[in-house]
């Protein structure tokens, strides 16, 4: 079970937490939290490590990845004030945002012995994450997944450390597989796979409104006045 709120009392009835700041495709309902400090002032974040504690999955996006490391630091105001602000502590990682905002699509692999899987995904950050200099191999746990760039790069991305996962990648869940290791290791009972994959069930729709538009809209003025004629 996943809810969307802004309060704490009712996270005991998780499966799995979802932490994160904008909205991902192909899901409903997200746990959110949009600010660090209302997460302390209102015991979200308080919560959040209690439950982590007892082994609950927590998944962070974007600036939800940012937000489970030690520390996010802001040196010139390119997200707001220039500061500091004491993360989660769920990952051993620190976050400092930088002037310039990444924006990017990728290509995604997971090789898991739950399957092989390849999508498209985005990151959009001001921030890099990195792990504490002080640690060991083991204490940084593994990569979540393999991403491709445009000129067939492949690089790590993504944390995930015993039962935390943190990740810039917008569209995670658009794969089955890493839906399905979520699944298990949140011990959900009855999850089946969908027949069909996402994107493909995506590009389906997306077929669909073209042909509702080419079958019922006059395009020829929109040709005329793009110059496409």
């Amino acid at each position: 079970s996943v809810r969307r709120f802004r309060a704490p009392g009712w996270t005991a009835r998780l499966d799995w937490q979802l932490f994160e700041t904008a909205r991902e495709a192909g899901l409903d309902v997200f746990l959110t939290s949009d600010l660090m400090p209302y997460s302390k002032e209102s015991g979200l974040a308080e919560e959040i490590q209690k439950l982590a504690e007892q082994g609950m999955p927590v998944v962070g996006i974007c600036g939800g990845y940012q937000m489970l490391g030690d520390r996010i630091i802001d040196p010139v105001g390119s997200g707001g004030e220039v500061g500091m602000e004491l993360g989660l502590k769920l990952l051993p990682m620190v976050t400092q945002f930088e002037p310039q905002k990444l924006v990017t699509q990728v290509t995604v692999e997971v090789l898991d012995s739950a399957g092989t899987d390849t999508w498209t995904a985005y990151e959009i950050h001001m921030g890099q994450t990195r792990f504490r200099e002080d640690l060991t191999s083991k204490e940084k746990g593994t990569g979540l997944v393999q991403v491709v760039n445009s000129r067939g790069d492949r690089r790590g991305e993504g944390v995930k450390l015993n039962n935390i996962w943190g990740t810039y990648l917008h569209g995670l869940f658009e794969s089955g597989v890493i839906r399905e290791k979520l699944v298990t290791m949140a011990k959900i009972q009855g999850y089946q796979r969908g027949a069909i994959a996402w994107p493909d069930h995506q590009q389906k729709l997306y077929d669909s409104m073209a042909d509702l538009i080419e079958n019922y809209l006059d395009l020829d003025p929109i040709r005329s006045y793009l110059n496409l004629d």
